[in-house]
């Protein structure tokens, strides 16, 4: 099973492991057993007004997580959603999808999308698509309400 690390404070710790672990399943990156996904659980993320932020390479990749905004504390399922939106960017990085910090996606060089709105990136488009389903199967569907 690919390393996952989970650093800093959040609620059922154990099952957002599991959560965690059933994502890296469902994204096909549970194998990689010499690569590791560090996600760290920060008060609030320095840039901008976002929920996570990803990067990394072929071999490790790093993940921050929001607790809170500057309207306050985000929600528990935003959270979760996040985790798995970034957990897609880890598997880009794994998987050498994209690389740099979005320099290339899928071998070609991304001053293609210089112009293009953030939610219409190839790379954020596939991560938007699958968070929610993401979140659903791999928690929804194990803690029920």
């Amino acid at each position: 099973m690919i390393s996952i690390v989970l650093n800093g404070r959040i609620k059922n710790k154990k099952a957002v492991y599991e959560y965690l672990e059933r994502v890296a399943t469902r994204l096909n990156i549970h194998r990689l057993r010499t690569k590791s996904i560090e996600i760290n659980m920060r008060t609030r993320i320095a840039k901008g007004q976002h929920f996570g932020d990803c990067w990394g390479d072929t071999k490790e990749v790093e993940i921050d997580i929001a607790r809170h905004m500057d309207d306050g504390p985000v929600a528990y399922d935003d959270i979760l959603k996040t985790m798995a939106h970034e957990m897609v960017h880890g598997k880009q990085y794994l998987r050498k999808e994209l690389s740099g910090w979005h320099e290339t996606w899928k071998g070609k060089e991304t001053k293609q999308y210089n112009n293009t709105p953030y939610s219409d990136l190839p790379w954020e488009k596939e991560a938007l698509e699958l968070e929610d389903i993401l979140y659903k199967e791999c928690w929804e569907a194990f803690n029920k309400k």
